[in-house]
C-alpha cells in the first residue's frame, strides 16, 4: 500500500512539475515570465481567490510597453490552466473557474491543498523561468 502512495505522490509531482514547464512554454516574453513571482506572492500571501483576482486583473490591464497581441493570455496561463490540471490530479470536475473554486472553497482541506499545488507549479514555473528570461534577454 506505501509503494502505491509514493507511485501517486512521483505521478502528482510529474503533473504539477509539467503544469509548471507549460506555463513558462506559454509565457510570450520576458515581461509576462516576470508574472510568475508576482503571481506566487499573490497567492502564498493572500490566498487563491486573490491570485485568481491578481491574475483577471493583469488580463484587462492595458499594456503600454508591448501591443496587448504580444502578450500571453495571462488568466488563462496562469491560473485556469494551472487549475484544470489540479483538477484532474485530485479526480474533481471542472466546469469553470469560479465553479472550480466555490466547490473547493466549500471544504477548507481542499482549498489548502489546491492552493498548495497552485504554489508548486509556480515554483516550478519560476525554476523554468529563470533560464528562459536569460535567453530571452541576451
Amino acid at each position: 500500500m506505501h509503494e502505491e502512495n509514493r507511485v501517486q505522490s512521483a505521478n502528482m509531482e510529474a503533473m504539477l512539475h509539467d503544469a509548471g514547464f507549460r506555463i513558462v512554454e506559454n509565457m510570450k516574453n520576458s515581461k509576462d515570465l516576470r508574472l510568475i513571482e508576482k503571481a506566487l506572492g499573490v497567492l502564498a500571501n493572500d490566498g487563491l481567490y486573490a491570485c485568481y483576482v491578481f491574475c483577471l486583473s493583469l488580463d484587462s490591464k492595458k499594456d503600454k510597453e508591448t501591443n496587448n497581441e504580444n502578450r500571453a493570455n495571462v488568466i488563462q496561463v496562469l491560473f485556469e490552466n494551472p487549475l484544470k490540471k489540479i483538477a484532474l490530479i485530485l479526480n474533481d470536475e471542472f466546469k469553470n473557474t469560479i465553479n472550480y473554486l466555490e466547490q473547493c472553497s466549500k471544504n477548507l482541506n481542499k482549498l489548502m491543498i489546491v492552493k498548495e499545488m497552485l504554489e508548486k507549479i509556480y515554483i516550478y514555473a519560476r525554476y523554468h523561468a529563470q533560464p528562459e528570461l536569460k535567453t530571452r534577454n541576451e
